[in-house]
């Protein structure tokens, strides 16, 4: 380079400096023609030429390192750098500048310059020769490279250059290109070899390691007993530690170091051959080729990264004194070595392990903090994480934040930026800043979809949406992982996550299909184990008991030791309980009280055993269990529970007195406990059972007054608004069910207050008010069980106030959306009825009334009540459409029918049968059939009901006007 700092402000004259001696450590000579002392004294050789310029010039006055020059008292240049070094005291050589390729190259040119001298001098060569040799020197320097690792003569072959360029570049497949063509046209063996390393490094450089391999082997004799021999052996070892071939490698490197104890790659053998053994899980032969290295090649430049690997070795055998001896070891005898900082960093982390956190801070903060030339990026990157992590555990947020921020500036490798983003975003969570994490999270994901971490953010995406009850959004990323990505742990997360999703979103059939596979997938045992617990926790919450016990009974098959035993077996228990296998629930339950007596759980499994004897109706099983319970030392929460219990059982019993006994007692001796509450409302409830109505109603009207937050207050006013109902005070009982209803309209009572409250207004034959109350009901409660009962109701009102259209509506309402209900069969009679009652103004209405009466008869659910009931109201129908007939038949269907059914036994009410009798015997009286009517109406009397003294009266009657006809008729004959 000609005089590069022409032009340059001084602080740009240092930063041009540093990119020189960056580009000389990395191997390569640069030759700069520049006045510039600032240049100069940094320079590791100078060629001074002079004295003068011009004609007055050319000759070399002084040439070495910048203090040699400046102790030539002939060279302008070294007295003015005499000064400065001065200023400054004369520097030490820096790292290798005995061995600096510039160095070599110029030592190799000094020769050369010496023998063109030699020769001008002994062949009598001309003065003008003699003065224009400094110059050739100067132009050779100028103009040629010097590169120490390879022959002068390869410098000048275009393909050899074009290959170095290439291949410092990164093109390497170019890099490959040029140095083949260079072998290609080398004419010795060793020129071939030369090439061939290079093709063999390039190909290395792109990941193909056989073809390294191949090309290598082919080659060898090219660099048999040549000293480039043993850079052959070392990169096919490289490229067989790439490939996995670690014992190959192991092999290899054992003959390198015996063949080949002076090659340049002597101190890379040794430690590829400590990571080989490491791969293949010889720790012990690793660390000791660690030691025999740091004891062989103390001096070497890779002494310090050896040092770093045995301790890492050491850590992760938790030899912890001796990793920390040799990281203390690395911080003090190569304090400026990239080692240097790792070492810090592992001895902080140590630190942090151990808590103490103000030495870990003191050793961290110089490694996070320094300046970008002086450390490597991730090193700075990770020492900010483990800053990071020492301010969480400090409390300290926003330093964590901040820490976790510069880490991720500072870092180069995308992994490493990710985990402080994934770190940087749970915190923003924890810390309240939700949002901003879960942007943050889809940005890192969405920069690099495709990398590995990537999953790892996206895991913490869906735990943060998880945490924050976004469910769905939850169940969408985990789903987004298990789609995208193959780690197998992460797939267990990620089902986990997913059924914990669907378990908050009530999805619990899908909850546990997705908690048994992540099981099957999971190898950590406490992990499995909750997997496990949740998919028998799901089934049971979606109602499928037998697969929840079956679930459940696994899970305790496969951790029987668990701390989580006891919850299993009251889980179980309960499970099939619900599946009504009270002796399984009971031998699990008794299993658990057995195994564990002093577990808490214990007094809750035999409570749990009294419950189960009050679900099968066993009263005084159950109070003797509670009585048991009772001797017990128990808390006094569950004593309580106990006592209120056994006073529920007692009152389910019918022992009504014992009841309010324990009810009194529960309020005397735990007035505060949370049960108090049910005692005081059940006591007026067995007062009322008792026949204290007055005083049970009053104890219910206090409950109101002392309890008005109380979760019991609707249940309560419902009770007493129907004790009033069922005295017959029906205005006070609609406006206490009307009241309640509109008060608590979430309560599970408000539906039935509000149905009770029309059936209220029904009986005082106030049927708008009734028409508005059932209305109310089925408009707010549409899944209510008691819409059918109010649509019912609403036809009768309507039926009441003589709206049969309105009221027909009402009942086909029912058959058609509730034609299995129990109402479904009254309603279709009371279509059939409204439609009757129409046909006074449109008689075809009777046919439709026939219509659905028949519908009545086909109902396989129908009572014979009904049937008969529409067999009479068919005979009705026929005989206003004037089908005597007809009409006669159905009267006698259902005069039979009744006959028949109390001839089996069954008790049906006679009203129909009557009705149907004397409207057959009617007709046949209207066509003079005397002897036909008066067998129905004996059928009326023989079945001895009240009836038949009517019966006996019409018989009497129609004989008595047969009698009359026949005295009147002038022929003296008998007429029907």
């Amino acid at each position: 380079m000609d005089e590069p700092t022409t032009g340059l402000h001084f602080a740009d004259v240092h930063r041009l400096i540093q990119v020189f001696q960056r580009l000389r450590d990395a191997g390569n000579t640069l030759i700069v023609i520049e006045h510039n002392l600032d240049v100069i004294k940094a320079s590791d050789y100078i060629v001074d030429l002079g004295p003068e310029g011009g004609e007055a010039g050319g000759r070399v006055i002084a040439q070495g390192t910048p203090e040699e020059v400046a102790s030539v008292p002939e060279s302008h240049t070294g007295r003015y750098l005499a000064e400065v070094l001065k200023k400054e005291g004369l520097r030490a050589p820096g790292p290798g500048t005995e061995v600096s390729c510039l160095r070599q190259g110029m030592e190799r040119i000094k020769r050369f310059f010496c023998a063109l001298r030699r020769l001008a001098v002994r062949v009598g060569a001309s003065a003008v020769l003699r003065r224009v040799a400094p110059f050739a020197l100067l132009l050779l320097l100028c103009a040629e490279p010097v590169f120490s690792e390879t022959p002068a003569r390869f410098d000048r072959d275009p393909n050899w250059t074009a290959g170095q360029a290439a291949l410092r570049d990164g093109f390497y497949e170019l890099a490959r290109q040029k140095f083949e063509a260079f072998v290609d046209k080398a004419f010795f063996k060793n020129s071939k070899a030369q090439g061939t390393l290079f093709a063999a490094q390039a190909l290395f450089a792109q990941g193909r390691y056989e073809e390294t391999i191949d090309l290598l082997e082919k080659r060898r004799s090219w660099a048999s007993r040549d000293d480039i021999e043993g850079g052959f052996v070392f990169w096919t070892a490289r490229a067989e530690f790439e490939l996995g071939d670690y014992s190959l490698v192991t092999q290899t490197l054992y003959r390198f170091e015996r063949e080949y104890r002076d090659d340049d790659n002597v101190t890379q053998v040794a430690r590829l051959r400590t990571h080989a053994l490491m791969r293949l899980g010889d720790r012990d032969g690793a660390l000791r080729n660690l030691a025999s290295f740091q004891e062989r090649y103390p001096d070497s430049p890779e002494a310090p990264d050896n040092l770093l690997d045995w301790a890492g070795l050491l850590l992760e055998d938790s030899r912890l004194t001796e990793a920390e001896r040799l990281l203390s070891q690395i911080v003090e005898q190569y304090p400026d070595r990239d080692a240097a900082q790792s070492a810090r960093l592992w001895l902080g982390r140590l630190l942090v392990d151990r808590g103490e956190m103000a030495k870990a801070e003191e050793m961290l903060n110089p490694v996070a903090r320094a300046k970008a030339d002086k450390s490597e990026p991730d090193t700075r990157s990770e020492a900010w994480l483990a800053l990071a992590t020492i301010a969480v555990a400090q409390t300290n947020y926003p330093a964590a934040l901040d820490a976790y921020e510069r880490g991720e500036k500072a870092a180069e490798d995308i992994d490493l930026k990710l985990e402080h983003r994934i770190a940087r975003a749970r915190l923003l969570a924890r810390t309240g800043s939700a949002d901003t994490a879960i942007s943050l999270l889809e940005s890192a994901v969405a920069s690099a979809p495709t990398n590995p971490i990537a999953g790892e953010a996206q895991l913490a995406l869906a735990d943060i949406m998880l945490d924050q009850s976004l469910y769905a959004e939850a169940l969408d990323a985990y789903q987004g992982y298990l789609a995208a990505f193959t780690d197998p742990d992460g797939l267990s997360r990620a089902r986990m996550g997913r059924g914990w999703a669907l378990w908050n979103l009530k999805r619990y059939a899908e909850a546990a299909t997705i908690f048994e596979q992540a099981a099957a997938l999971l190898t950590n045992a406490a992990t499995r184990e909750e997997a496990m617990v949740k998919a028998a926790d799901s089934y049971f919450a979606n109602g499928q008991y037998k697969l929840a016990a079956d679930a459940f009974g696994r899970a305790l098959a496969e951790f029987p030791a668990s701390a989580l035993t006891p919850q299993m077996l009251l889980q179980l228990a309960e499970s099939r309980a619900r599946n009504r296998e009270y002796g399984e629930a009971e031998g699990s339950l008794k299993d658990l009280r057995t195994r564990f007596p002093a577990d808490p759980l214990a007094i809750r499994a035999a409570m749990r055993l009294a419950s189960l004897r009050e679900e099968q109706g066993e009263w005084t099983g159950a109070v003797a269990l509670y009585d048991q319970l009772l001797t017990n030392q128990l808390t006094e929460s569950t004593r309580a529970e106990a006592l209120l219990r056994s006073g529920l059982a007692s009152f389910r019993g019918g022992e009504f007195q014992v009841a309010l006994d324990r009810f009194e007692a529960t309020l005397k001796d735990f007035p505060d406990s949370p049960v108090a509450e049910e005692a005081f409302y059940q006591r007026g409830r067995a007062l009322y059972l008792l026949g204290q109505t007055k005083r049970g109603l009053q104890v219910a009207q206090q409950f109101l007054d002392r309890y008005p937050a109380s979760l019991a207050i609707p249940e309560v006013r419902f009770w007493i608004a129907e004790q009033q109902f069922n005295a017959g005070l029906f205005a006070a009982a609609q406006s206490n069910f009307t009241a309640m209803g509109r008060a608590y309209p979430m309560s599970e009572w408000a539906d039935d207050a509000l149905y009770w409250a029309g059936r209220s207004a029904v009986a005082q034959e106030d049927y708008r008010g009734a028409l508005s109350l059932f209305n109310e009901l089925t408009r707010l409660y549409t899944n209510s069980p008691l819409v059918p009962d109010a649509r019912f109701a609403q036809g009768d009102a309507l039926t009441s106030l003589g709206e049969y259209s309105g009221a027909l509506l009402a009942f086909d309402d029912i058959v058609r959306r509730y034609p299995t209900h129990p109402l479904a069969d009254r309603a279709r009679g009371r279509q059939g009825d409204c439609q009757f009652m129409l046909g006074a103004e449109r008689p075809e209405r009777y046919q439709e009334a026939i219509s659905s009466y028949r519908s009545l008869l086909d109902s396989p659910t129908a009572s014979p009540a009904l049937i008969l009931q529409a067999q009479y109201k068919i005979g009705r129908s026929y005989e206003r459409l004037g089908r005597s007939a007809e009409a006669f038949r159905y009267y006698l269907d259902t005069v039979y029918g009744w006959l028949n059914a109390r001839a089996q036994g069954q008790f049906v009410e006679p009203v129909w049968f009557v009705r149907a009798a004397f409207d057959a015997a009617a007709l046949k009286e209207s066509e003079q059939q005397w002897d036909e009517a008066i067998r129905v109406y004996e059928r009326v009397i023989e079945a001895a009901l009240p009836a038949g003294a009517d019966a006996e009266k019409r018989i009497q009657k129609i004989k008595n006007d047969r009698a009359s006809m026949l005295s009147e008729d002038p022929a003296g004959k008998a007429t029907r």
